[in-house]
């Protein structure tokens, strides 16, 4: 009777282990899937680099090749003033054929 009590008892106190361990275990496996390798996350980071170097390559060919708004707003002054010119000299074309008809 002693050593089944003893044997009750033990198993008792044994449950919540075996179950906690078992809860551990399951939680490991579960952290152990979803973690990043040190390999992978040194080839994410060599990757990150690379793909920044292309970016700021990309950027920088932007840059160079970007011309200034000044730049385009003199170009487009100088459109505007020879089209100003061209209005101005057939307006006075125009008056100067309607004298000579009169």
């Amino acid at each position: 009777m002693a050593l089944t009590f003893c044997t009750l008892l033990g198993g008792l106190a044994y449950w919540p282990i075996n179950t906690a361990t078992t809860d551990l275990k399951a939680s490991v496996l579960a952290i152990t899937g979803r973690m990043v390798s040190r390999q992978e996350m040194e080839w994410r980071q060599a990757r990150g680099a690379e793909d920044r170097a292309r970016m700021e390559v990309s950027v920088k060919s932007l840059q160079e090749d970007q011309v200034p708004r000044k730049e385009h707003e003199r170009v487009w002054q100088s459109y505007d003033q020879e089209i100003t010119n061209e209005r101005e000299s057939r307006m006075a074309s125009n008056q100067n054929s309607a004298r000579l008809t009169r």
